[in-house]
């Protein structure tokens, strides 16, 4: 089973897929009326499997800041190209409530999500600007598993 992603969206999103691991970008059949649409593809086989730290978080906008908060997240997004310990960090907006964003991010381990969160952009663009931002931000931090085989991890 393949996850397709809708490149103009996600790009439009600030969508930073810092996986080493191999994409490809196809063709959609479906045509719009100013552009072709492209896909990227992001396959169960291709997913980061070094990550041992994964966050999940859902930040709320406060009203009149939903625009302002995607725009950090864009910001953000492009920033963490930087740190060698972030796998990936892949923002959402909801598509039935724009003040509703999730954001995925998976890290190498502790020390680089610990890394992460004292780097200057996040001090800046988190902490200094996004938070003040929201009505609601909820963070669960996970530890990523495999279907088959014995995980490191486990207690």
């Amino acid at each position: 089973m393949n996850f397709a992603i809708t490149y103009p969206v996600c790009l439009a999103l600030g969508v930073c897929l810092l996986a080493s691991s191999p994409m490809r970008a196809r063709d959609n059949d479906q045509s719009s009326n100013t552009e072709k649409q492209t896909m990227l593809e992001l396959t169960k086989g291709f997913a980061p499997t070094s990550g041992h730290v994964a966050l999940a978080a859902t930040w709320e906008a406060k009203d009149g800041q939903a625009d302002a908060v995607a725009d950090i997240l864009r910001r953000m997004a492009e920033a963490v190209k930087s740190e060698p310990g972030t796998l990936l960090f892949w923002p959402h907006r909801s598509s039935s409530d724009g003040r509703v964003f999730f954001l995925y991010e998976l890290f190498a381990d502790d020390a680089a999500f610990a890394a992460h969160q004292q780097t200057d952009h996040f001090k800046k663009l988190v902490v200094e600007q996004a938070l003040p931002k929201l009505a609601r931000r909820e963070r669960v931090q996970m530890k990523p598993f495999r279907p088959q085989g014995r995980e490191p991890f486990a207690e």
